[in-house]
């Protein structure tokens, strides 16, 4: 199935995602997955559902910001949501180009896909984000977080998906 999250467009196996968290392990962190599945709006939740991704499943790890200088000062919670979804890019931006394949400390020496496009950012600005209901959304290839064997070509059947929520307290 194709999602289109500018400026990421991705084919994304639905089914086997599914089936990918169904034989999953829970979170360990029960608190953390019970606190972000109250956190979450209705839009956030039908995201992750629509991707087949189990979010009670997914990798998570919080923390908190202090700003004491602010006035008054301020505390944030910042909550990061990892999952991993089976299926490939059709397009990335700019400057996931450039890591991939650009320059000399690029990741793939893998001659880059004739199928892949390579868009700009919508917004004008270098790194780009899809937000859903004010929560960050970034696609990047497994490879740039996890050192897998598998992940070592681009055409390694997955894609990873971060996504952050903040909270002032």
């Amino acid at each position: 199935m194709i999602f289109d999250f500018e400026p990421w467009k991705l084919d994304i196996d639905v089914d086997a995602t599914r089936e990918q968290y169904r034989n999953k392990e829970c979170n360990r962190n029960i608190n953390l997955t019970n606190k972000v599945i109250q956190l979450l709006s209705k839009d956030q939740k039908d995201f992750f559902t629509s991707l087949s991704v189990d979010i009670s499943k997914a990798d998570m790890k919080e923390n908190i910001y202090d700003f004491p200088e602010e006035n008054p000062p301020e505390k944030t919670l910042s909550i990061q949501i990892r999952f991993m979804m089976c299926g490939r890019f059709s397009a990335i931006p700019e400057f996931q180009n450039e890591l991939y394949w650009e320059g000399d400390e690029k990741i793939f020496i893998d001659r880059f896909p004739t199928d892949l496009n390579v868009v700009n950012a919508s917004n004008g600005e270098y790194f780009a984000t899809y937000n859903v209901d004010t929560m960050a959304v970034i696609f990047k290839h497994p490879i740039t977080s996890i050192q897998n064997e598998k992940f070592k070509k681009w055409e390694c059947g997955y894609v990873l998906g971060e996504a952050i929520i903040k909270v002032e307290l």
